[in-house]
């Protein structure tokens, strides 16, 4: 039997005190931006703002009732549009009944005809979703920038007349999470700031190699901060920052040189008194440190005695890279909070005073401590000797508790 007017007036009126309600309800919440879980910059009004034409519905966006919703069957997007008749519908009205509580589509047939048959699209299967990304979403740079990076690139590549100007803009360029991923990937270019950064020449000794050797430390440490992305592409060239092919400059030839990079770091600091330069580089071989093959290629190489021996050095100045040293060993190898690898370092237990005082086994791994105490007491004040020494003994600690079991 069909309804009576009575009734009809009857559900008129309960649609339309629904909506009145959730309208106000709702009111003070029209204004609330949510933004992406990809993009925190992406933000939009959490209330859902219909027009004439279908949109995307967001992720976390509320939608209103009463609007046109459907399912785009090809990426799988909800869209909604205001529910008004359009030019070539047939009728056929899909409305939104959706609250925060509520998530549904309701479809409601032109009662003079049958609904028209559609054909059913083929549903694909086994999709699989695309590979975890832990950069996230890599924002492409304008094209100035993207040019200027890519001259630049080539400069360090060529090692051009107008390298000097290539190693600033690079330095500008490489803090960008895109920018930094392809310097790290670029094999000739990572090799050529690796050699400039901490590998030193006798004959080019001048303070404007110097300084371009800092800004080449600058490239790779700022490429690889905090750039997940950079720091997946390290790994296969690990030997290219561990064991680089630099070449040794000369006035009759250019000579390609295979050596260590401890070994070539070693040199180099000798002949380095800057404690801004030098602190710059300790920076950046933290971070080359946290790629795991690098790391253990540092430790088979006896790089921590090459710390040590900057750490225990009388030179004025050099408490600022002391302080540095002591972050790297902190954040690489005893501090697991700052994503440390506490299993790698220290190895052995502590040396005996008297055996630390042996120049010839001064640098030894088993001597750290007695040179913290030492500068502890002639620098009481200085609490981060007081934090390193601490976590020090701590790990040392660990390891022989386990040794004994």
């Amino acid at each position: 039997m069909p309804p009576s007017i009575l009734q009809l007036i009857r559900v008129i009126q309960y649609i339309s005190l629904t909506s009145l309600i959730y309208s106000l309800s709702s009111s003070a919440e029209d204004t609330t931006l949510v933004c992406s879980s990809t993009d925190a910059t992406d933000c939009y009004p959490r209330i859902f703002q219909a027009t004439k034409d279908f949109q995307d519905i967001r992720e976390g966006q509320d939608i209103p009732p009463g609007l046109h919703v459907r399912l785009n069957i090809y990426d799988g997007k909800r869209e909604a549009r205001l529910n008004i008749p359009m030019e070539g519908e047939n009728g056929e009205v899909q409305i939104s009944d959706e609250s925060p509580a509520q998530n549904s589509i309701i479809t409601i047939p032109t009662p003079e005809k049958e609904a028209p048959i559609q054909e059913t699209m083929p549903i694909k299967h086994e999709q699989k979703p695309p590979a975890y990304r832990p950069e996230g979403k890599v924002p492409i740079p304008n094209p100035t920038d993207a040019e200027t990076f890519q001259s630049s690139l080539q400069s360090i590549k060529n090692n051009d007349q107008s390298l000097d100007q290539a190693l600033d803009n690079l330095s500008d360029l490489s803090h960008d999470i895109y920018f930094g991923m392809e310097i790290i990937k670029d094999a000739s270019a990572l090799q050529n700031l690796v050699c400039m950064a901490f590998w030193h020449e006798a004959k080019n000794n001048s303070t404007s190699f110097k300084i371009m050797g800092r800004k080449a430390a600058i490239i790779i440490g700022s490429a690889l901060h905090n750039n997940p992305g950079a720091m997946k592409e390290l790994e296969p060239k690990k030997n290219i920052v561990m064991y680089p092919s630099c070449v040794a400059q000369s006035e009759t030839t250019n000579d390609i040189k295979n050596e260590q990079f401890v070994v070539a770091f070693g040199r180099s600091l000798k002949q380095e008194q800057d404690p801004i330069i030098l602190k710059t580089k300790i920076v950046t071989l933290s971070r080359l440190l946290k790629e795991p093959s690098i790391r253990g290629i540092f430790l088979k190489e006896e790089g921590m005695k090459l710390l040590l021996s900057i750490f225990t050095s009388d030179n004025d100045g050099f408490n600022i890279v002391r302080r540095k040293i002591s972050e790297l060993v902190m954040d690489n190898f005893l501090d697991e909070e700052s994503g440390a690898d506490i299993t790698v370092w220290p190895k052995s237990r502590r040396s005996p005073k008297n055996r630390c005082m042996n120049k010839e086994n001064n640098l030894e791994d088993g001597c750290w401590e007695h040179h913290i105490e030492k500068l502890s007491a002639i620098s009481p004040k200085e609490k981060w000797l007081k934090e390193f020494l601490s976590a020090l003994k701590d790990q040392r600690s660990k390891k022989k508790t386990k040794t004994e079991l």
